[in-house]
């Protein structure tokens, strides 16, 4: 078997050419298509990743939001709360008060009463005992 010269040069600018060929038709079309795919999976990862980050701050917003709505709300309960014992003190405050006016209002009637009793008993009672004295006078002691 012989080597050829010439088959050998044929073999070898033919290789060269299809490398050639393949190389701008094939394989840059393919690294150019696949870096693309890379860029787009990078682009999709950092996009997911932004959205993540935005997800977990409105997140991280809706969780302040509901403990600064609930610390309200608490307020308010506990203004509520302390105005409605308020309101029942002062009802209890006015109650006492008119129960001691009325009091007052029943021991001044009482006095009244006890001044007129004594003052028609002091009246009276002159006038008794002088019945009591005739009375005992005509029985004859």
């Amino acid at each position: 078997m012989t080597v050829q010269l010439s088959v050998v040069i044929w073999t070898i600018i033919n290789f060269v050419l299809l490398y050639l060929v393949l190389n701008f038709l094939l394989f840059k079309p393919m690294l150019k298509f696949m870096d693309e795919r890379n860029a787009k999976i990078e682009q999709g990862k950092t996009a997911v990743a932004k959205k993540q980050a935005m997800l977990r701050a409105k997140e991280e917003e809706k969780a302040a939001f509901i403990a600064s709505k609930d610390r309200l709300l608490k307020e308010k309960v506990e203004d509520g709360v302390a105005a409605a014992k308020e309101e029942c003190r002062k009802a209890r405050l006015d109650a006492e008060k008119q129960q001691a006016d009325a009091v007052a209002k029943e021991t001044a009637a009482l006095k009244e009463d006890e001044a007129a009793l004594k003052e028609t008993l002091g009246k009276a009672l002159p006038a008794l005992s002088d019945k009591v004295v005739q009375s005992l006078l005509e029985k004859g002691l």
